[in-house]
């Protein structure tokens, strides 16, 4: 609670990059009913920070945390792999892209039965942020989040969205869309999925269309 750091993981770091010595290579961590709360860092991750690691988190807050330039609660990168599952990410923030996550350069995230909601981005994706990864839903929501820009909900580069059983509602951005965003990337959404509410469009204006969402 209440930590900081200069280039990742605020909260808790897995893994670290350096530029004037070795990095710190990644292992295996489980963050289990826990609170990751308040805490902050200049680069990514302000929660929770992943390089090239597998972390699990389950049944735990991820609250209020701050991250310079993307994933304001949790950041991944470099072919991670990131599972949550009944975890809440909630009231977290960041001046870049990813208000609750942000994953880049091939993570694989399963996220089962939890929630991202009421986070900002300066940018892009105030819920997540997805670059050249692949993430899955199930049974979650991604709500009441909001982008300086736009993809308020999901903002999708060149990486690969599943939603099954899953909510995008009532996430906001200055321009469209305020749902989901995706360019050069897939994003599959079942019948038990909703893409709705969401300001100023659901996903009209994504560069490709977003298969089961409407306005």
């Amino acid at each position: 609670m209440q930590n900081g750091a200069t280039v990742g993981g605020g909260g808790i770091a897995n893994g670290a990059a350096f530029l004037d010595r070795e990095d710190i290579k990644a292992g295996m961590v489980s963050v289990e009913k826990a609170e990751v709360t308040g805490n902050d860092t200049l680069g990514f991750g302000g929660g929770l920070f992943d390089l090239g690691g597998d972390m699990t988190v389950k049944q735990s807050i991820v609250a209020r945390n701050l991250a310079l330039l993307a994933g304001g609660g949790i950041g991944a990168a470099e072919r991670g792999s990131l599972y949550l599952q009944e975890a809440q990410l909630v009231d977290n923030g960041t001046v870049g892209d990813g208000g609750g996550m942000a994953l880049a350069l091939g993570v694989i995230a399963n996220v089962d039965k939890s929630h991202i909601t009421d986070s900002k981005a300066g940018v892009f994706g105030g819920g997540v942020f997805n670059l050249l990864s692949a993430v899955t839903f199930r049974d979650s929501s991604i709500s009441g989040n909001i982008a300086g820009f736009s993809g308020a909900g999901i903002f999708n580069v060149l990486g690969d969205v599943d939603l099954t059983a899953s909510k995008v509602t009532e996430n906001r951005s200055t321009f469209k869309p305020g749902g989901v965003f995706s360019a050069l990337g897939k994003v599959t959404v079942d019948n038990k999925s909703a893409i709705k509410g969401n300001d100023p469009t659901n996903c009209q204006g994504s560069p490709e269309p977003i298969e089961n969402c409407f306005g």
